[in-house]
């Protein structure tokens, strides 16, 4: 017979077995009803979107050219498009320095304007570079392309200009003929309206608005959502497997989802989200943003656009590593006033495993029919604009940055339809937002929407 020490041991021997087969079994736990995923849907991340580039993501908002000291653009926006496209086959050799910081002046010039400053390491994205040519070696950004056609060398030149700090680095184009060809068919364009420059103060680069009144379009559309679960939580947190869902507003249209240190919250029409673990403010050049970025997204094919509408690069700031992408419908930015619809929002921060997304904020809709057709709308002409500015000036911030022609979006009132108004919007140092011209007398005091 087994005396009692023997008995013990047995029991003792069976409790540590089944100690580590219920450990084991936490370990290898399924996730029960109240998590996100299960194993065979982690890989899943496409949103149902399209990969972007460098080149697609980084363009111009104007394009203007000189002619007998007048300022002209396209009428059509999207041919402006197909123009700027054409100069990415541009092939661009001999760069170097210019030690002037002057905005050149020269006849028949074109501009080319870009709302974010540019570094000059993407310039290999946007045009073909001949090979020798050391890109890397020119620290700096810039914000303006100008096209000189007219050189006592009898080539074509491109200047790449930051309005802010006078950097400026230039470089020939090659197949001179063609280009200048096309910029004659450009100069001869019988679609090109008058552009009026304003100038908010010396020094600064001009902003040009359409001198006439513009007809635009009002439209409708019914938009489909996104829903984040499961490509969402995929695409933003390490380890899907541990993520709990839950309801505290208890609205049907909201839903927060957890794990240990991140957060994504979703609202009907667009989401929030924050990891906890990148939480190091940390230096990054305005290059990793851009290429960071974009990968990001590309990653769950996040860029959600159709035929109408593209995402452009809005605003690109080193400190505090913030990208935002805006949308633009016909070729014109895309604004909101909840500042939740219209813009793809990341901010980048450090931990123990280098640089990520600290936040990630992004609509959850995609614009899909109209409805209704489109109705028309004249808007102000430029040089009301600017007489409007001059005469209520304290109505907006100390740096006008841009005037543009956009769209406001908002919802009509019915479930998953909005409304697309086109109207006069402005950049100041308290970022955009819609000038409404309460009041259009001479020195008035109007009113302008908050920011977008």
């Amino acid at each position: 017979m087994m005396n009692l020490e023997s008995i013990k041991s047995i029991l003792l021997a069976g409790l540590i077995i089944l100690s580590l087969v219920l450990t084991f079994g936490i370990w290898n736990q399924k996730p029960n009803s109240g998590d996100v995923m299960d194993d065979n849907r982690f890989i899943e991340t496409d949103t149902g979107g399209i990969e972007e580039t460098k080149k697609s993501l980084l363009e111009p908002s104007d394009i203007i050219m000189e002619v007998n000291n007048d300022h002209y653009g396209l009428k059509n926006k999207e041919d402006e498009d197909k123009f700027y496209e054409y100069m990415h086959d541009w092939s661009l050799f001999e760069f170097e320095s210019l030690t002037d910081s002057d905005i050149p002046e020269q006849e028949n010039q074109v501009e080319v304007i870009f709302p974010v400053l540019i570094p000059f390491q993407v310039i290999k994205d946007l045009f073909v570079v001949d090979e020798g040519e050391n890109i890397e070696a020119f620290n700096g950004e810039f914000n303006r392309i100008y096209i000189l056609p007219n050189n006592n060398q009898g080539n074509v030149v491109v200047q790449f200009l930051n309005t802010k700090t006078g950097i400026k680095v230039k470089a020939n184009v090659q197949n001179v003929p063609g280009v200048r060809n096309r910029l004659e068919e450009f100069r001869e364009e019988k679609d090109l309206i008058e552009y009026v420059a304003y100038q908010d103060n010396e020094g600064f680069p001009p902003i040009y608005l359409p001198m006439k009144s513009v007809e635009m379009t009002r439209s409708t559309y019914t938009v489909s959502k996104i829903n984040p679960d499961p490509y969402l939580i995929n695409a933003t947190f390490s380890d899907p497997s541990v993520v709990h869902d839950s309801n505290p507003s208890g609205l049907p249209s909201e839903q927060v989802y957890t794990d240990y240190y991140g957060m994504l919250r979703r609202f009907e029409y667009y989401m929030r989200f924050t990891d906890a673990k990148k939480s190091e403010r940390i230096k990054m050049d305005s290059i990793e943003l851009i290429n960071q970025s974009v990968q990001y997204i590309n990653k769950h094919k996040g860029w959600t656009t159709t035929k109408q509408d593209e995402y452009i690069m809005d605003t690109l700031e080193t400190y505090p590593n913030r990208v935002v992408y805006r949308l633009f419908y016909r070729e014109y930015p895309v604004f909101d006033r909840s500042k939740n619809l219209a813009t793809i929002e990341l901010i980048m921060r450090g931990s123990g495993e280098g640089p990520g997304v600290y936040q990630y904020n992004r609509p959850l809709i995609e614009l899909k029919d109209s409805l209704g057709g489109p109705s028309s709308i004249w808007l102000k002409s430029g040089e009301q604009v600017i007489h409007y500015i001059n005469n209520n000036r304290d109505q907006f911030g100390s740096n006008i940055q841009n005037i543009s022609i956009g769209y406001q979006i908002e919802q009509t009132g019915d479930q998953d339809v909005f409304k697309l108004t086109p109207g006069w919007f402005i950049r100041d140092n308290l970022g955009w937002r819609e000038i409404t011209f309460k009041d259009t007398k001479e020195g008035g005091k109007g009113n302008a929407m908050g920011p977008n």
